[in-house]
């Protein structure tokens, strides 16, 4: 064998060196196997290679499920179809509640008063005792009706776009229904998606 065939060039400097060297005398570089030539290389190309192929194989021999499952589901008898444009009945369950009632189960205990609240859609009553902006949503706010005073006393019912010209023909002093998702205790009892209800 040839003394050039025992040489390779230096993949750092571009100097000749051994090929069984592990380093470049010239330069220090490790001298690394091309990725080709490692056994980790070909493993992973055998797996990549057998992915391939193996959906061509699913091709032959019995279909797919769901191939199966659709010709079985047009050989069967077809079934009339539901009028979809049907108006869907309203399947919310309200719990009806007086913002007095609501504002004294947050201060009793609020962690008792999300249990029963927080997360459902409530009825709620009371009195309006202001109406405002803010950050774009449109809300109202229901007094609790006794003579104490305190932030938690206050129910912020924030309703939605449809609802805000109702809401521009109320005054302090109202007593009205809406009916929203409560959203439990932040700055106040919050109720959302607030609609109001005709009295």
């Amino acid at each position: 064998m040839s003394e050039n065939t025992k040489m390779a060039k230096c993949a750092v400097c571009g100097q000749e060196i051994a090929k069984s060297a592990k380093t470049c005398p010239h330069c220090g570089a490790k001298n690394k196997k091309p990725v080709y030539k490692r056994w980790w290389f070909w493993v992973i190309a055998v797996i990549v290679f057998i992915i391939i192929i193996t959906p061509k194989n699913n091709n032959s021999g019995t279909p797919p499920a769901s191939q199966s499952t659709s010709a079985v589901n047009s050989s069967a008898p077809s079934q009339k179809p539901t009028n979809s444009s049907a108006p869907q009945k309203n399947t919310k369950e309200y719990i009806s509640v007086t913002a007095t009632e609501l504002s004294e189960a947050y201060k009793a205990n609020e962690v008792a008063a999300d249990k029963k609240y927080k997360g459902q859609w409530l009825t709620v009553t009371g009195t309006v005792d202001s109406i405002g902006v803010t950050l774009g949503d449109t809300y109202v706010i229901l007094a609790n009706d006794k003579d104490d005073w305190a932030i938690v006393n206050l129910i912020q019912c924030t309703v939605t776009e449809d609802t805000i010209d109702a809401v521009a023909e109320l005054s302090k002093g109202d007593v009205i229904t809406l009916q929203g998702k409560c959203s439990g205790l932040s700055f106040y009892v919050s109720v959302d998606n607030c609609i109001i209800i005709p009295n």
